[in-house]
């Protein structure tokens, strides 16, 4: 299973006793890949898990970075006012340091942290971001973000 299906489904087993009311924030680092193709499907996939967890579709996204900067920072607002910081940065397999994901989940009655090293117990792990319509439309708002240096909301009103 791929790690991010797994940490989503994971998280979303714990939300489901509503330990922090409801969602409505989220600040997310992933350091997981070290193929710079990976990091805008990787951040997509990150916000569109997030707006599963708010209930509330595709967010608006204002991308900053790139591959040649070897990371991507988005701000998603999402349609019922909730927001995301997503930073999504290039693992380099010369360090020691194993990949990492570090969230905190922030509700109207409490947070969730959560912070991993996949990997670090030497099992083999995949951290290729996962596809789907969501994934898609936030990585093509994600690319477009980028390039047009400003907000940007996804073409299609696929939900999260």
């Amino acid at each position: 299973m791929p790690y991010l299906k797994w940490l989503e489904e994971s998280l979303t087993a714990e939300l489901a006793g509503k330990p922090i009311g409801e969602p409505v924030a989220l600040r997310a680092y992933l350091e997981l890949s070290g193929d710079h193709g990976h990091l805008v499907p990787t951040a997509a996939a990150a916000a569109a898990i997030a707006g599963r967890w708010f209930g509330d579709g595709l967010p608006t996204v204002y991308a900053q970075g790139g591959a040649n900067q070897g990371y991507i920072s988005i701000t998603a607002s999402y349609p019922g006012g909730q927001t995301a910081l997503i930073v999504v940065e290039s693992h380099r397999a010369d360090t020691a340091e194993p990949p990492a994901a570090r969230l905190l989940l922030i509700g109207n009655k409490g947070t969730i942290e959560f912070a991993d090293s996949p990997g670090s117990d030497l099992r083999p792990i995949d951290l290729s971001p996962p596809f789907g319509p969501s994934e898609d439309a936030l990585a093509d708002a994600i690319s477009r973000s980028m390039r047009l240096g400003g907000p940007v909301a996804p073409e299609g009103g696929a939900r999260a």
